[in-house]
């Protein structure tokens, strides 16, 4: 039953649409054409009479969409204006280059919701698409505390599902720049220069054995980014050289997340220009969520 109202709201809605974009091609010799349908020909004919009206009632309807929309679904709503301005950021700092950079709003959850979130994307990576992943997150259990999830992003990797543990009290047990930053609780943090690991096996990697070139390389990138185990590292699907992120703060000072950029440029991409526009988004962002 609620599947056939919202069907017949959003016709009235594509029907309010239809009639608004035509009413401009609505002409005398238009009219005149439909001399032999008289129905069409009274409906052009007030349509036309009532142009204003009709463009001020169909307008209201679309107006009212929002508002409902907005009412009954606030979060929803909410959300799609954040993904929005997350995207502008993006947007703004690189352009339209997706694929060497990618920006990130994590959110910091409770760890019941950790917890049911690890337990949803084992089952996830169970499809044969992803079964090459299923086991590092299996391999991978959430201890108890708060986590950084993904909640939205732009860039490659929209809907991971790869948590970072908070870290209160000991920058040993940071997990990942992510919990690195926050333990800092950093605002603007660059971390530069991270070794070149993008086209490595990690299947063949033993860090035990130094000699081999390979695995000493994997164990700089793991100490460097504060990534405890292989198991870990498999989890993470872009391995990122250069990183930029800020703590964002809910009213009273708590933490709510992090905004984080991160990418696998050559060379730092992170200008002055861009450190000092990231900041004032991270601003704005706090200001907003908070």
């Amino acid at each position: 039953m609620h599947k056939i109202k919202y069907i017949l709201i959003a016709i009235i809605f594509l029907v309010a649409a239809l009639i608004e974009a035509s009413l401009r091609y609505i002409t005398p010799d238009l009219i005149a054409s439909y001399q032999n349908h008289p129905f069409i020909k009274t409906v052009l004919e007030y349509l036309a009479k009532n142009a204003f009206a009709t463009s001020l009632i169909a307008r209201t309807i679309w107006v009212s969409q929002v508002i409902l929309g907005i009412l009954l679904y606030p979060r929803a709503y909410i959300r799609k204006i954040n993904e929005n301005i997350i995207g502008r950021i993006y947007s703004d700092l690189f352009g339209s280059d997706i694929k060497k950079h990618r920006i990130t709003l994590f959110k910091e959850i409770s760890y019941p919701r950790a917890l049911w979130r690890h337990i949803c994307a084992v089952c996830y990576h169970l499809r044969p698409k992803y079964i090459s992943r299923f086991i590092p997150h299996l391999l991978y259990f959430p201890f108890p505390g708060n986590y950084l999830m993904v909640d939205m992003r732009e860039g490659v990797y929209k809907k991971s599902r790869t948590m970072f543990k908070v870290e209160e009290n000991s920058v040993e047990n940071c997990e990942g720049i992510v919990g690195l930053i926050r333990f800092q609780k950093g605002a603007g943090t660059t971390i530069l220069d991270l070794p070149d690991i993008t086209d490595v096996n990690l299947d063949s990697i033993d860090i035990s054995n130094l000699r081999r070139k390979e695995n000493k390389v994997v164990k700089d990138y793991m100490d460097q980014g504060h990534i405890n185990n292989v198991k870990q590292l498999k989890r993470i699907h872009m391995r990122a050289r250069h990183f930029l992120g800020s703590v964002i703060y809910k009213k009273g000072g708590k933490p709510w997340g992090m905004l984080l950029v991160d990418s696998t440029n050559p060379t730092n991409p992170f200008s002055n220009t861009i450190v000092d526009k990231f900041k004032i988004y991270s601003n704005v962002l706090t200001e907003l969520l908070s």
